[in-house]
């Protein structure tokens, strides 16, 4: 996905150019194979948070600089020189053309975002070389766990020493708390507090989320066979681009859509 992009393949970013399998932010040209932040950037290889800098070989956090690998800076001879020795052992051992190894991930695959699209197991993601996290944060000090059905259900029943408490989550039974600014905003918004822990809340919305694959559907209007993110056993019916825009933009009278 390149916004105001072109020439650009499995990227993301916005008005580049030339960049094949890449993750930056923009304003740049040349970049392969790289991570998050590379900006205002050209000619940079295997590199991440790197900023207004050209030539990059396998840097990270490099601000204003040119002709460098490893963060080492080099006259553009000796770069072009060591970079072609890199990339040819890279084709030897298979590694070039291909994006950053798991291995330089910063974070365990079940800490990611990519855990929730696409669930592996811990024995699945190891045996593709993601790493794991087998961190589990320390019980909350506080002076007393409230279990989530012994809270009032209104906030104006709700103490202002909750903020001391820990919640026991209704669901999975770890305890969390509310912060000052929770706190505040439910009360303004008159939301009764959580009874369960901000990870099972993520998960459940992440549930919600239309997948990203597509099934196919019937057309619930013409009957004809259609495409949809929509899974079938969801409640909601679905209509063909060409329906919706006859009912919704082409016909000229009120139409009642609520059996759509």
């Amino acid at each position: 996905m390149s916004h105001w992009s072109s020439d650009c393949w499995d990227t993301w970013g916005f008005r580049s150019h030339l960049c094949y399998d890449a993750i930056f932010w923009g304003n740049s040209q040349s970049i392969c194979f790289t991570g998050s932040m590379i900006n205002d950037c050209t000619h940079i290889l295997y590199s991440e948070f790197c900023i207004n800098s050209n030539h990059l070989f396998g840097c990270i956090g490099i601000r204003n600089g040119e002709y460098r690998i490893f963060n080492t800076a080099y006259s553009r001879e000796e770069y072009e020189r060591l970079a072609g020795k890199i990339i040819e052992h890279m084709r030897e051992t298979g590694e070039w053309g291909k994006f950053l190894s798991p291995e330089c991930a910063r974070y365990g695959y079940n800490e990611t975002l990519a855990n929730i699209q696409r669930p592996l197991s811990r024995e699945e993601a190891l045996s593709r070389g993601y790493l794991w996290s087998d961190y589990e944060s320390p019980a909350p000090d506080v002076a007393r766990v409230i279990p989530a059905d012994r809270l009032p259900e209104s906030i104006d029943d709700i103490p202002d020493d909750i903020l001391n408490w820990a919640i026991s989550c209704e669901v999975s039974g770890k305890p969390f708390r509310l912060t000052a600014q929770e706190l505040a905003y439910l009360r303004k918004r008159r939301l009764p507090v959580p009874r369960r822990h901000p990870d099972v809340r993520c998960d459940e919305r992440m549930k919600n989320r239309k997948r990203e694959r597509l099934f196919e559907r019937t057309d619930a209007v013409t009957g004809a066979s259609v495409w949809s993110s929509v899974p079938p056993e969801f409640p909601e019916q679905v209509v063909s681009h060409e329906t919706y825009r006859d009912i919704m933009i082409d016909t000229p009278r009120p139409v009642d859509i609520s059996t759509v």
